[in-house]
């Protein structure tokens, strides 16, 4: 029997093989309804090397889950909800794909199992090492990738027909393989310290061994002077940096020189340009610092207008907010987080960077706090967890 085909059959029983399960949940902050609630689930079959993304959404589940952020669910209430869902399809639905919407929730439940409760991680091995997992789920069947979903794909009835289904999906997106990462730094906002976002970004990457491109889409060329002056002190690593503030340079350049970096870091100048909307339509992922300060947290729905616009001609825009030049201590923190939640999509990253000499200074210099002297350890500490918390395990 193909290997493929054994590993599909193997997903019906979990128990057997050994499995190192993963999971990246997606939920709304506060309280949350089911058909808000998406979970994205990751197994990778370390037996054989194959993986499986699975899927679940419930949106016909009965009830309403009250949780609060980052509170995670039982393993328990994860079964008990898919008894809810079940019964309900039976009532309601009559000859309803059941088996394969509780086989979905058991997959979720395996993974809870593994992790008692819900955590973020993120999968390693994107594009290119990933096989595709379909269920039909309720009324819509879904096939599942990092990064986003596609919907409307056929119902299966059996393993064979997934599988020649997934083959023919992973076929089709392996066909321009993709594994340079591209990160904006943008906001419509000025003087929310994108550059210097962007600068300790690029450098730790550096510092990681990574071959970072660092393109300063600003007018003002904030990021480029940064690196030049890193080059004239002789500071390593160097940085490749390039200036491109025209939209449809900064496009054509990134499709030819890209796929010469593993990372590419772009900052883009603080208001609505064309080399922004360029950048969101080339990203992987889109950092938003902002202060908490009230007109930097109105300002959140202007860039969010603009990822709106990119997502509807691109898949896989991961969105993430974080506050910078944070505040020490202060209930202002807390409150201009609390404002992420009102833009679905949207994720905030607890990362804050809090203001602090060090960083500014090493920054006018060309460089990351991390390569700074001398050392202020809650500095490199704020910057590592942002790195870890927009690269995640990449």
């Amino acid at each position: 029997m193909k290997t493929e085909h054994a590993f599909f059959e193997r997903l019906a029983n979990l128990g057997q093989g050994n499995w190192d399960v993963k999971l990246q949940p997606h939920m709304v902050p506060g309280q949350m309804d089911l058909a808000s609630y998406t979970a994205r689930v990751y197994l990778v079959d370390t037996s054989t090397g194959w993986t499986a993304a699975g899927a679940i959404q419930p949106s016909g589940f009965a009830g309403v889950v009250k949780a609060q952020r980052n509170a995670g669910l039982s393993v328990d209430l994860v079964m008990d909800m898919a008894g809810q869902a079940i019964s309900r399809l039976g009532r309601e639905q009559p000859g309803a794909d059941a088996p394969e919407v509780a086989q979905a929730i058991q997959l979720t439940a395996a993974a809870l199992a593994s992790t008692q409760t819900f955590k973020t991680v993120q999968p390693s091995g994107l594009d290119g090492h990933w096989i595709y997992m379909a269920y039909r789920l309720l009324d819509a069947s879904t096939i599942c990738r990092p990064g986003f979903f596609r919907t409307g794909a056929p119902g299966f009835a059996e393993p064979a027909a997934i599988t020649h289904y997934v083959r023919q999906v992973v076929a089709h997106d392996l066909g321009s393989p993709k594994s340079t990462m591209i990160i904006t730094v943008g906001n419509t906002k000025g003087g929310v310290g994108k550059t210097t976002i962007a600068l300790n970004l690029a450098i730790a990457r550096a510092l990681q061994g990574r071959d970072v491109w660092l393109i300063d889409g600003d007018r003002q060329g904030t990021a480029q002077t940064a690196i030049t002056i890193r080059a004239e002190n002789g500071k390593q690593p160097a940085i490749s940096c390039a200036h491109y503030p025209d939209g449809a340079t900064l496009r054509a350049q990134v499709q030819q020189t890209g796929p010469k970096f593993q990372d590419i870091v772009i900052d883009a100048g603080g208001r609505d340009s064309t080399a922004l909307r360029a950048a969101l339509i080339l990203s992987d992922v889109l950092v938003i610092p902002f202060a908490p300060r009230s007109l930097d947290v109105w300002a959140l729905n202007d860039i969010n207008n603009l990822v709106q616009e990119a997502r509807a001609v691109r898949d896989g825009l991961r969105v993430v907010a974080m506050l910078n030049n944070a505040d020490p201590q202060g209930h202002d923190n807390a409150d201009a987080a609390a404002a992420v939640a009102d833009f679905p999509g949207m994720e905030y990253v607890e990362t804050p960077i809090r203001r602090r000499k060090p960083i500014a200074n090493a920054a006018g210099q060309g460089m990351s706090v991390l390569e700074y002297s001398p050392k202020d350890q809650k500095s490199i500490d704020e910057v590592t967890a942002l790195v870890n918390a927009v690269f995640m395990s990449n």
